[in-house]
Formats: C-alpha cells, sequence, structure tokens
C-alpha cells in the first residue's frame, strides 16, 4: 500500500491501495476511532480526487484501520468536518 496527504506521527492519514482497478482508501488513525478531522478530510479529499482522475479506476473501498470505521466529526469545534459526516464506497 502506498501513502497518501498528511501525517499524524508519521504515519498517513489516509492509506491507498490499488489491485485490478479497486482503490482501498483505509483510514490510518484507528487509535482515535479515526475521527473526520479537517486533517483526515483533506487527506481523504486528496485520494478521491487522485483516484477520480484515474480512467483505470473501477471502484472505491473505503476502510478503516482499528475497532471503528468512523467517530464522527472532532468535538474540539471543527465545523467543517461536523457538515460532512457521511462517507461511503462509491463505483466510478
Amino acid at each position: 500500500m502506498s501513502s497518501n496527504a498528511r501525517a499524524y506521527q508519521g504515519e498517513p492519514l489516509v492509506l491507498v491501495g490499488r489491485e485490478a482497478g479497486v482503490i482501498w482508501l483505509t483510514l490510518n488513525r484507528g487509535d482515535r476511532f479515526n475521527p473526520l478531522s479537517s486533517e483526515m478530510i483533506a487527506a481523504l479529499d486528496g485520494a478521491l480526487d487522485a483516484a477520480a482522475g484515474d480512467a483505470s479506476v473501477r471502484a472505491i473501498v473505503l476502510a478503516a484501520s482499528g475497532a471503528r470505521l468512523l467517530r464522527g466529526a472532532r468535538s474540539e469545534g471543527d465545523a467543517r468536518a461536523r457538515g460532512r459526516q457521511s462517507v461511503a464506497a462509491a463505483a466510478v
């Protein structure tokens, strides 16, 4: 798996893997239940933009490290994240 934008303590926030036309995006903050912080959203947006620009991509799968897919928006006043809590796998 290759990594994508923005790192937390040296680790990428979103891991990007590819196999036979499928892009796997793995949220990589399992220690914090993968919160939708503004940094996580920016990393996910970048990965989705890159996948959308690749004609060989047929599907995108969203996964997460740790015990949960998403905790939701961070409660520390991250208003931008609170407005974008729904994330789903999509066919391109």
